[in-house]
């Protein structure tokens, strides 16, 4: 059963809003009841990337590969790599500087 609906005895799933049994499908896959016109997904939407796809974009990132072509390799949007590639740069940049303050004489 999808995550925040509910059912009842009867095996019918309800609206977890008013109780309401009846409902519409959206074109988009989500339910939307007739009595408080709430609309429900079926599935909780999954967030984020995987390890395999982060660690994907990590090594096409040291390739120098675009977002675009690194994009359709894993098989997510552009401006999702994008903003993982800014991600892993800012990273760089912030062990670099830690690097640095380590460097020097010591007195």
């Amino acid at each position: 059963m999808a995550a925040g609906l509910k059912s009842n005895p009867n095996r019918h799933v309800t609206c977890p809003k008013c109780n309401y049994r009846y409902h519409n499908m959206l074109g988009e896959g989500r339910r939307i009841y007739k009595r408080c016109r709430k609309r429900f997904n079926y599935k909780p939407a999954r967030r984020g990337l995987s390890a395999e796809q982060r660690e994907l974009i990590a090594a096409l990132l040291w390739l120098e590969a675009t977002a675009a072509r690194a994009a359709n390799k894993v098989g997510v949007h552009p401006n999702t790599v994008a903003k993982n590639y800014c991600i892993i740069g800012e990273r760089i940049a912030a062990r670099e500087a830690e690097l640095e303050k380590l460097e020097g004489r010591i007195l």
